[in-house]
């Protein structure tokens, strides 16, 4: 995927910043056999190429999700 945005008055910068990167999307799931139950991890790690040229790679999710048979 890809990202878009414009920072501006954060506390610890005062400047407006352009940004823009690709980002990635994994993830994994288990569901319960004998419980209505869902867990789920993802990671999403991005990188910018313009503006704050770096690597995030600190997007992790945790998902609990409860299923209706």
């Amino acid at each position: 995927g890809a990202h878009v945005g414009i920072f501006d008055n954060y506390k610890w910068d005062k400047s407006k910043t352009a940004m823009a990167g690709i980002d990635a999307l994994i993830g994994i799931e288990y569901t319960f056999p004998t419980a209505p139950f869902t867990l789920g991890l993802d990671y999403k790690p991005a990188f910018n190429f313009i503006g704050d040229n770096r690597i995030w790679a600190d997007g992790v999710g945790l998902s609990f999700k409860f299923n209706i048979r």
